[in-house]
């Protein structure tokens, strides 16, 4: 497998990490609209992740290692922890924005034998990344909903770690 052009094999890799390991969770691409840059008006996420019916977590997702591109992604994840998706109503609040950055030989090898129990130092630096923006966004905010909904999402995914560690 070539280690270019692997965005499509990293988001697929994240929704079903999400969809088949995160009980409770489950997980979408972003909308076309949803996935363009902020600079036209988009989000710049690429996985909406839900927790009981409703948008829990946007993932911005990538496997690109270019110096520039990743410190532009790296300072607007920084920028911009809180995402507000359309589908969200006016009463909910905005939802984190989780920053992954994997490496493309890491999402290869995956590609080769897709199941996380195979490679659970791939599943364990996902959960790893996954809460260290977690916790993050819950320091970047002074809204009470937003550091609940933050305070909920945390155990879920050290219970999943848990699982992975041996």
């Amino acid at each position: 497998m070539e280690l270019e052009g692997q965005g499509p094999v990293t988001e697929q890799l994240v929704v079903d990490f999400l969809n088949n390991e995160i009980p409770g969770l489950t997980a979408r691409y972003s909308t076309r609209a949803e996935d363009h840059g902020i600079e036209i008006g988009g989000k710049e996420i690429d996985v909406v992740a839900y927790l009981e019916g409703k948008p829990a977590m946007a993932f911005q997702v990538t496997s690109q290692f270019q110096k520039g591109e990743l410190a532009r992604k790296r300072d607007h994840a920084r920028d911009y922890p809180f995402v507000r998706l359309q589908e969200l109503k006016n009463q909910d609040p905005a939802i984190p924005r989780v920053s992954l950055v994997l490496e493309a030989l890491e999402v290869s090898n995956f590609a080769k034998n897709p199941n996380f129990a195979a490679h659970p130092e791939l599943a364990i630096k996902i959960l790893d990344r996954i809460l260290l923006n977690l916790e993050f966004d819950l320091r970047k905010t002074a809204n009470p909903i937003e550091q609940t909904a933050v305070k909920k999402l945390i155990p879920i995914f050290e219970e999943t770690k848990r699982r992975f560690i041996h």
